[in-house]
């Protein structure tokens, strides 16, 4: 049986975005050294519905591998933070949305084959959804990331349904990007994705949304009208044509995701961007997982969690000042480190130069003159030299007494009994101390 993951096993690295529910961090993995994005869920804040699209979100990931779509690794359920929590593939590249903050502080604008470049990748990840009878309906610049290679993978299944062909009915999203049957709450279905599509290409073009307004009834007014205003002129009519075609009132006259690939301009920018790929993609293989029951007990919610997909063949990356780990290792340490050790080099060890075995003679340095006198004298007469007499050092030569003598002077106060010399001519000191007083006291004049 293989050790549940918990949060003990991942490094915290940064924190990229947080919402009313959760946060989403970027973290570096121990035992793989890969870094990942981990979405933590609030699960006690959350309302039952609330729970149930976090679980659809897995169910969908897990069901999905496109190299459009982010990709999922894992979900665990932590007990000590009440928290569930989503491994999935990290986008260096950040998202849309950031893109379009550092276009708006730089003063200049997405570049034409960029926004091809998304539609294109968007698109393809749209296909794969609407096959797999999936409905992403929450479309937008913030939930469309781009990695360190350039494509771009659509994430936030959070409120996606499954919908099995039928109409979805259910008003969800951001009112921003929302079609208008969302907004008139009639039935719904793949075009509904298709108009959020247009109105993030029409975002990364102009820097700002399609239809704006300062209430929500002005903002159901101009999108049902459908009426925005035009794209800067520095862009392409092939650019401005398809915008117009993603952006029709009417679900009926948009594209479909097969139509938007095969327009003539999107097969012209995929023949540049893919010189070397110039067949038709190959869809992936979606295979819907069953709907994941949430228990009454949280504590049960592990085992109904799908399995993990980490790529154990990954390149290794290495994680700058990474803490050394005091704990021991795990079973999923030993499954995942299963990998040949490279050989590192050695480096040799530099040998001294030894250039023979035999006794090198030290050079003989000629004395100066007068130590050469002092050896000459020496030489000739050893019995009268002899060796000096060290002196003895300051403080060694200090007893107690004369030390405290002199303290006694820098106090300006009589010396001790201890330190006063011993006078020859008197027996007794304390009688000559006696006779000094009375001299004393005899040649102070009196007061009158």
């Amino acid at each position: 049986m293989q050790k549940q993951t918990t949060l003990t096993d991942f490094t915290i690295l940064q924190k990229l975005g947080e919402g009313s529910f959760g946060q989403v961090y970027k973290v570096f993995m121990i035992f793989i050294c890969f870094e990942y994005a981990m979405k933590k869920v609030r699960m006690g804040n959350l309302k039952l519905r609330e729970r149930e699209n976090a679980l659809n979100e897995i169910r969908i990931l897990a069901s999905i591998q496109d190299q459009n779509i982010i990709g999922y690794k894992e979900a665990f359920f932590d007990e000590q933070s009440n928290c569930l929590c989503v491994i999935m593939e990290y986008a260096s590249g950040g998202d849309i949305a950031k893109q379009i903050q550092n276009s708006i502080r730089k003063h200049t604008l997405i570049e034409e084959k960029e926004i091809w470049r998304a539609l294109i990748h968007m698109t393809r990840g749209l296909k794969v959804l609407h096959k797999a009878g999936i409905l992403h309906r929450d479309l937008k610049s913030a939930n469309v990331f781009k990695s360190s290679n350039g494509t771009y993978k659509l994430g936030d299944m959070n409120v996606s349904k499954v919908s099995h062909g039928a109409m979805a009915k259910t008003q969800t999203g951001t009112p921003y990007y929302a079609s208008p049957e969302v907004w008139r709450d009639q039935p719904y279905s793949n075009p509904s994705d298709i108009w959020s599509l247009g109105c993030v290409i029409y975002e990364m073009a102009t820097l700002k949304p399609p239809f704006r307004a300062t209430d929500l009834k002005g903002l159901f007014r101009k999108i049902s009208t459908g009426i925005y205003e035009k794209i800067p002129k520095q862009y392409s009519s092939e650019l401005n044509f398809m915008i117009a075609s993603l952006l029709k009132v009417p679900p009926q006259l948009r594209p479909t995701c097969d139509q938007i690939i095969n327009d003539p301009t999107v097969k012209k920018y995929i023949d540049e961007f893919e010189p070397q790929s110039p067949q038709q993609q190959q869809l992936a293989k979606a295979q819907l997982l069953q709907t994941i029951l949430l228990p009454k007990n949280l504590k049960q919610l592990q085992q109904k969690l799908p399995k993990p997909m980490y790529e154990i063949d990954q390149p290794v990356q290495q994680l700058p000042n990474q803490p050394k780990s005091t704990r021991s290792v795990s079973v999923n340490e030993q499954k995942y480190t299963e990998r040949p050790k490279s050989q590192t080099p050695q480096c040799q060890k530099k040998q001294p130069n030894v250039v023979s075995n035999q006794h090198i003679p030290r050079p003989k340095i000629p004395l100066a003159p007068v130590k050469q006198q002092q050896a000459a004298k020496i030489l000739k007469e050893p019995q009268s030299h002899r060796p000096k007499e060290r002196p003895v050092s300051a403080m060694r030569a200090q007893s107690p007494c004369s030390v405290r003598k002199s303290v006694d002077q820098k106090q300006n106060r009589n010396p001790s009994p201890l330190v006063r010399k011993s006078n020859p001519y008197i027996k007794n000191n304390d009688e000559n101390i006696n006779a000094n007083i009375i001299k004393k006291r005899n040649n102070i004049p009196l007061k009158r």
